[in-house]
This record gives structure tokens, C-alpha cells and sequence, in this order.
């Protein structure tokens, strides 16, 4: 059986959050094209619903984070390293980390953070509170959480923007991801059949032992040869 991909753990960064308890949206894409991650039409992300979408975030088969546009969704533009590509309809474009997207009035900036620990709805990264000798400036937490968001960005720009200046990948045929089924039962064992009993009409005859020949049978002469009598000593 080919192996399901993994989930992939990333963020979606609001390039023009009104505050940075808004700013980064944590979320899980799913391998393959199913009910999963997607923003709609009104901008919002979805989680787990069949409305319509502006695009759709789920993992290929090679474990590649990938952005679908639907057919009939308003148009979807991919940014990386000053280069941009309008997505086509219907065709996977494969994400890397700190591509920007604009869609549905939104402008989001991806973070690709590897293989997600667990599946789970998207929320919103929370600053920690502000500790108590934070210097001014910074008690309102938008400091510190600034901070934060900058260390993670470095983390994940160690790990993955070695691509950022690569051409955003179309694919036409992209590899299919198997569909893991919970209530699917292990085929069983091929089990090599018993030959049926075989009945025959005419069955094939046994040659007989060969035959012993027979004994020679008695002579019994009607006439039996006359013998001389012996002659007579004459003196």
C-alpha cells in the first residue's frame, strides 16, 4: 500500500492584521484534495467545510504544500522573490515557505513549519503576556509578541527559504494521494484452492496380471509303444 503523506504544519501571516494578536493564523493542511483547509470567497478561512472557496490548501503525494483554485474562483495570485504568477484554475501550485498569496481580498504570507504533531482547527498565535520588568513600550504585549513572531520567522527561514528565489511550480498531472479509510478491513490471505474431486464415466481400465503358463498335462496313450522283452540267456 503506498504510504498517505504526512499533514503539514503552517501559518498564515495577515499582511495587514489590525493587531498582532490577528497577525498569525496556525493551521494544519491535509494530504489530499479533501474538506480541509480553505479560504472563502468572503476571505475567511474555512476548516472542515464544503462551502465555496476562493482556494484550497492540502498536501500532495510527494508531501508538497499545495494551493488549488477551484474552477468558477476569483483570481489567485502567487508572489515569491519579486516574481508572481496568476494561479490557474483547477491546477495544484506548489507553496514554499514565505510565498505570499492574495486572494479574496486578502494578502497572506505562508509559513511552512514541517510535519504537523497533530490535526487541528486553525487559531490564532497568542502573545504571551508581558513579563513584569518588560521595558516601556512594551506592556501592552504588541512588543514582545513582535519579538516572538520575528524569532519564529528566522527559525523558519533557516529551514526553508532556500527556494524563495525558485519559479513557482505548476503541475498538470499532479501525483495522486491514496485516501486512508478507517473502516477498512486487511484483504486476506490468498489461500491456494483444494482440487475439486474429480468423478469419471469411464474409468481406466487395469491390464490383468500376466497369465502363468500351465503345467504340462498327463500323457495317457491308448496304445503305448511295445517294448522287446529282454532275450533269454541260451546255454
Amino acid at each position: 500500500m503506498t504510504p498517505v503523506p504526512r499533514p503539514i504544519a503552517l501559518c498564515l501571516e495577515d499582511l495587514a492584521a489590525a493587531s498582532a494578536a490577528s497577525r498569525y493564523l496556525c493551521c494544519v493542511a491535509l494530504p489530499g484534495r479533501q474538506a480541509g483547509l480553505r479560504l472563502g470567497v468572503d476571505g475567511a478561512v474555512r476548516w472542515l467545510g464544503d462551502d465555496p472557496s476562493a482556494l484550497e490548501l492540502w498536501v500532495s503525494a510527494d508531501e508538497q504544500l499545495i494551493l488549488y483554485r477551484p474552477a468558477g474562483a476569483a483570481p489567485v495570485r502567487v508572489s515569491r522573490g519579486g516574481r508572481a504568477l496568476d494561479a490557474p484554475v483547477e491546477k495544484p501550485v506548489v507553496l514554499l515557505h514565505l510565498d505570499e498569496v492574495e486572494a479574496a481580498g486578502r494578502q497572506l504570507r505562508v509559513h511552512v513549519h514541517g510535519d504537523a504533531p497533530a490535526i487541528v482547527a486553525p487559531s490564532y498565535f497568542a502573545p504571551e503576556p508581558p513579563d513584569a520588568d518588560s521595558p516601556a513600550g512594551e506592556s501592552s504585549g504588541a512588543g514582545r509578541a513582535a519579538r516572538i513572531a520575528a524569532a519564529a520567522l528566522a527559525i523558519g527561514a533557516a529551514v526553508g527559504s532556500g527556494g524563495c528565489t525558485r519559479k513557482v511550480e505548476v503541475r498538470n498531472q499532479p501525483p495522486a494521494v491514496p485516501v486512508l479509510r478507517t473502516d477498512a478491513k486487511p484483504a486476506p490471505k490468498a489461500v491456494t484452492p483444494a482440487p475439486p474431486v474429480e468423478v469419471r464415466d469411464r474409468p481406466p481400465a487395469v491390464a490383468p496380471p500376466p497369465r502363468k503358463p500351465d503345467a504340462r498335462p498327463m500323457e495317457v496313450r491308448d496304445n503305448p509303444p511295445k517294448t522287446a522283452p529282454p532275450e533269454d540267456d541260451q546255454k
